[in-house]
């Protein structure tokens, strides 16, 4: 939670921001200078860290759950915001979902910076052939099934021993995302749920925010921001 200068007066809005995969576990950290820049512009806001899965849906429940328990005691402090929903990459694939398929949620605006909702077999290219059967192998490794994951978290535990004071425990805690995603492809998860085709018949439907930014940049190729764009007008 970031608060903005008590002299630039009241918040002129509630940002609420969702980082990419994997580092949106960390937004803190992996987002600290867009974030404390949009404080210093005026703006309170709400960063929700995340773990990656496989279940956008359960996820987005998640983020929510989380986001509204801080935007209750915010609007007993400050009045009704409007509320504008930020999200990167992944994070903006949340983003619209949310704006989407949860209507107890009103978004005044949203900002999409770098959309990609791309199957996981486009945005990783050798899923099938390569991480799939790796992450399974790993997963059935030992008797059970936890004790497969448990072979990388203590792994992680190690690493975060070994760089203690070089890098920052927030962000080698991204990595414990890692197991939970070995145990949902071992468990037959092969495309995120809602698949591409569905978030974007959602969106074409349902999509509420009454204003959208779509940011793009020029060197990733991942970038789906013209699509997105030309599904929203």
């Amino acid at each position: 939670l970031l608060r903005p200068p008590i002299e630039t007066g009241p918040p002129r809005a509630l940002i609420h921001f969702l980082g990419g995969a994997i580092v949106g576990k960390a937004p803190h950290i992996s987002y600290r200078y867009l974030l404390e820049s949009l404080a210093k512009k005026g703006y309170m806001v709400v960063a929700t860290p995340y773990d990656l899965s496989f279940d956008y849906l359960t996820t987005c429940d998640t983020i929510l759950s989380r986001f509204e328990m801080v935007a209750a005691t915010l609007a007993r402090q400050y009045g009704a915001l409007p509320v504008v929903g930020l999200g990167h990459s992944c994070g903006s694939v949340l983003q619209l979902l949310i704006t989407s398929l949860f209507p107890d949620t009103p978004r005044g605006a949203n900002a999409l910076i770098s959309f990609n909702n791309k199957p996981v077999t486009e945005a990783i290219p050798v899923f099938e052939e390569v991480v799939a059967p790796f992450f399974t192998y790993v997963a059935a490794r030992n008797a059970t099934r936890s004790s497969g994951s448990e072979i990388l978290s203590v792994g992680l535990q190690l690493a975060k021993s070994a760089t203690v004071g070089e890098v920052p425990y927030e962000f080698l805690e991204t990595l414990e995302q890692i197991p939970l995603l070995i145990d949902e492809v071992a468990d037959g998860a092969r495309d995120f749920v809602p698949p591409p085709a569905e978030v974007k018949a959602a969106a074409r439907r349902a999509y509420r925010a009454r204003r959208t930014l779509i940011v793009k940049y020029t060197e990733d190729p991942l970038d789906e921001s013209d699509e997105i764009e030309d599904l929203l007008q």
